[in-house]
């Protein structure tokens, strides 16, 4: 049932992504927005960068500051007043009965706009960005900045919509916001995109991957993707298969030592990195595989928070999965019957369950068939925007 209440809602995207265009990044707006579409709801789009909108849904350009790589502090403040300028101005003019923020660093819009019109709020926080610059980033200088920024936004949100229960200990580690406002809602999929029945024979042929045993990784190689782990498995599959390859499709920082490990070990023969692909060509490069890996790995202080938009794409694609045991994965994925699960970095740990799979076609097809059920049944995006609507019509 699709929201009762609700008739139109402005997504709200402040981080700065430029004319990135594919990956989770992308992925994580677009499924909604098609989402509360088919559900009859307006959707007006404010960010500063191009995504595949479709025409219905009504797009607001508002660019960052030439000078944000080299003062990011400080230009994601002031954009706070500039993306929340517009913001007005687009609720009033439309008549706008919900925002939806993405949360980012520096960035209280959705605070200003709460305050200004008083309409429901909901922030979807992906991870504390405190935790995130002090791990992942560059030295912080306004560290109080960027926690004042965070907290403000967390205890005027009407709902904190987040993808995993441990974002939501994150949260609570972080602050002393109300955690009766978190809503736990992993990301989702759109099944109809994702699907197994992909005419691949053309794209096959052309990457001559005819008559191999595919493997496939698909993400933007972050610190927690564990792509490393994945290159370092190479070495020992080859041991065991003779004709297969390991498809590597995206791009990011731990792409380096992915190539490092492959050149240093004569990896080349059995794998193939792409970089980044065009979003509307991932499921055909995704039906290409036989097993699809995931070999996510925790954080050095906490668990693997993320909810791996790729897990549940793997699903939908009907395929064979490999995952480690960490985070999300380890509930999602149940070992034997809809996928795999393995040690996180161990490369012995993921070949081994890759070789699982290779031996027993009928387990293959028994855990592909399941996954399959579970993403339509259980992760699409229409259940994920579901429970926000209904979250949002209760407090109402």
């Amino acid at each position: 049932m699709a929201g009762k209440i609700i008739k139109k809602v402005l997504i709200l995207r402040t981080d700065y992504y430029g004319a990135l265009r594919e990956g989770g990044t992308v992925t994580i707006s677009l499924g909604p927005v098609n989402s509360l579409l088919k559900k009859g709801i307006e959707c007006y789009f404010q960010s500063c960068g191009i995504n595949y909108f479709p025409p219905q849904c009504k797009y607001f350009f508002v660019k960052h500051s030439n000078l944000l790589l080299n003062l990011p502090e400080i230009y994601n403040l002031t954009y706070t007043h500039k993306a929340a300028k517009t913001a007005i101005r687009v609720i009033k003019d439309n008549n706008i009965d919900l925002l939806f923020q993405f949360h980012s660093i520096m960035n209280y819009s959705g605070t200003l706009i709460k305050r200004k019109l008083g309409l429901p709020f909901v922030l979807h926080v992906d991870g504390v960005e405190y935790w995130a610059k002090q791990n992942w980033g560059r030295k912080l200088f306004l560290k109080n900045h960027l926690k004042w920024a965070e907290m403000i936004q967390w205890d005027t949100a009407d709902i904190i919509d987040v993808p995993s229960v441990k974002v939501k200990e994150m949260i609570a580690q972080y602050s002393s916001v109300d955690l009766g406002k978190v809503l736990v809602n992993p990301n989702g999929v759109d099944a109809d995109k994702f699907h197994p029945n992909i005419d691949t024979h053309n794209l096959k042929r052309k990457l001559l991957l005819e008559n191999k045993f595919v493997l496939g990784f698909f993400g933007t190689f972050g610190h927690w993707h564990g792509v490393d782990i994945l290159a370092e498995s190479i070495k020992i599959l080859k041991n065991h298969l003779n004709n297969f390859i390991v498809l590597f499709v995206g791009d990011g920082v731990m792409r380096p030592q992915v190539e490092e490990i492959i050149n240093k070990n004569n990896l080349g023969p059995f794998s193939l990195l792409t970089g980044m692909i065009d979003y509307k060509s991932i499921p055909q490069y995704m039906s290409l595989c036989d097993v699809l890996v995931s070999p996510c790995v925790s954080n050095p202080d906490f668990d693997l928070f993320n909810s791996p938009v790729k897990l549940f794409e793997y699903m939908a694609m009907g395929k064979a999965i490999v995952a480690t045991d960490v985070g999300q994965q380890s509930e999602i994925i149940i070992n034997g019957y809809n996928g795999i699960l393995c040690e996180e970095r161990s490369p012995e740990s993921l070949a081994e369950a890759i070789l699982k799979f290779y031996k027993n076609p009928e387990l293959m097809e028994k855990c592909s068939s399941n996954a399959r059920k579970d993403a339509i049944e259980k992760y699409s995006w229409d259940n994920h925007t579901q429970k926000i609507l209904d979250a949002v019509e209760k407090i109402l």
